[in-house]
């Protein structure tokens, strides 16, 4: 799983409310055989979910380990959730109809909506950091952004 917390210029968080389990949450989704990294799967689920092209930190904010049901399976699997950060100048994000996702939202830090995805409060001062941290001023040359 790739996934990617939103931050906009003026430090408001773009969140989605997840049809799976009923919380809020970064966007995301499953690593597609078009993808070649973990980077670039988040960048791809962002703008299929959102329309919105974001500049993307470099290194993941966050890596959680966690069990659950998901589309592609009946049973409880494990999954791998890498979050990214990324910051967007775009704040008025196209939401894209599908059936993991329905609402949107952008969020100050100190007035999250509930449910929330746990430990993503603790996620995003970290993401909030590291978003300024993107590939093209970080010495990496090669930018996935669409």
């Amino acid at each position: 799983m790739a996934s990617v917390l939103v931050v906009d210029a003026s430090g408001m968080v773009l969140l989605a409310r997840h049809r799976r389990y009923e919380q809020w949450g970064p966007l995301g989704g499953h690593v597609d055989a078009v993808d070649a990294s973990l980077l670039e799967a988040a960048t791809r689920e962002l703008f299929e979910e959102t329309s919105l092209a974001a500049r993307f930190a470099s290194r993941p904010v966050e890596a959680n380990l966690s069990s659950y049901t998901c589309r592609t399976v009946d049973a409880p699997m494990a999954h791998l959730d890498v979050c990214f950060a990324a910051q967007s100048d775009d704040t008025a994000p196209t939401f894209v109809a599908n059936g993991e996702i329905y609402e949107l939202g952008w969020f100050a830090p100190d007035a999250l909506p509930t449910p929330l995805v746990v430990g993503l409060a603790d996620v995003i001062p970290v993401a909030m950091a590291a978003r300024g941290r993107h590939p093209s001023t970080d010495g990496n040359d090669s930018s996935l952004t669409p």
